[in-house]
């Protein structure tokens, strides 16, 4: 099975090169700087025990005019910033059409919209993952947090079906494979039972750890023992759990995802969260699809949301590209 990721930065790099170490060929379109350094230097992965491994299998790529759409890799991975998503759809449109399934791994609320308002046929899924990761020098790609992954059949909000667990028949033929190489490269997905829930609770975490770790300049761990943190976050949680309910999503308790992130922190206390990551590289963040979604939908519904409308507006002011 041949794997094609697009958008490969961070974490499109950290899955390539694992699937790439577990002897899968892994085709990948990322932005010039990356492609040029790994395509002199090669991707090099470090582990979390510390330990460097020269990546094979992983083949970069400059442009879709160098990809032959006769034969193209039987999985599509869409690992672009959130931000980027309207930009990759355009450009990379004459590929996607030659897919029937698409699996996203990014950050983010209303992704499926963007997707399904230019490809209303295509069947999604979205890959939930606690993984960390970061690139360096452009080809060194660093392993800094592990966790549970799950995937996700997910749809449009528009769209009259409902995303279910249990994928049909047509699709196994596909998924069996992705789940048996994830679960080679240790990186295994479950299939979510509760699809736009799960979505939901990893929107969440990154709502509350993101846009705080990255006005603050700390990695995860500084949050963990950060008693204003929790007071701050316990605010944005409450306000997000009440435009949730207004919308019809099913979630659990406050003090489920008070636990939920702690949890993540703990695991993740070394990693510096995306956000930050791209606040240090001048590049954008993902607000607008976070604590942003997040006050746009309170809009819809009439409900005040200060906690997650002050974020927003603190990272829009850090924010060096806004």
């Amino acid at each position: 099975m041949r794997i094609l990721i697009i958008g490969a930065g961070s974490m499109g790099c950290l899955v390539g090169a694992k699937l790439s170490l577990a002897h899968y060929e892994v085709l990948a379109i990322g932005s010039p700087r990356i492609y040029k350094a790994i395509s002199k230097k090669g991707l090099i992965f470090h582990d979390l025990g510390g330990l460097m491994h020269p990546v094979e299998n992983f083949k970069m790529v400059e442009s879709i005019s160098t990809l032959n759409t006769h034969d193209l890799p039987e999985i599509c991975i869409i690992t672009c910033k959130a931000y980027s998503l309207p930009t990759v759809l355009k450009k990379y449109a004459s590929i996607l059409s030659l897919y029937t399934e698409v699996f996203l791994l990014q950050n983010g609320l209303g992704n499926e919209d963007l997707i399904g308002a230019q490809f209303p046929n295509l069947t999604l899924y979205r890959i939930i993952s606690s993984f960390g990761a970061v690139l360096k020098d452009g080809h060194h790609i660093f392993q800094t947090g592990e966790g549970s992954s799950y995937l996700c059949h997910t749809t449009p909000s528009s769209s009259s079906s409902s995303p279910t667990s249990s994928p049909n028949h047509e699709n196994l033929s596909l998924l069996h494979p992705l789940l048996n190489a994830f679960g080679i490269c240790q990186m295994a997905l479950s299939i979510s039972a509760s699809p736009i829930t799960k979505v939901w609770e990893k929107a969440i975490i990154n709502c509350a750890i993101n846009p705080m770790g990255a006005l603050l300049n700390q990695p995860n761990g500084f949050l963990l023992n950060n008693l204003h943190f929790w007071t701050m976050g316990g605010k944005l949680v409450e306000e997000i759990l009440h435009v949730a309910k207004q919308m019809g999503i099913s979630l659990k308790t406050h003090s489920h995802y008070m636990d939920q992130i702690r949890h993540v922190l703990k695991a993740t206390q070394a990693n510096k969260n995306s956000m930050l990551q791209d606040i240090e590289n001048h590049r954008p963040t993902e607000i607008d699809f976070l604590n942003g979604y997040i006050t746009q939908m309170a809009k819809k519904n009439a409900i005040s949301v200060p906690y997650n409308e002050m974020l927003v507006a603190l990272i829009k002011m850090k924010d060096p590209t806004d």
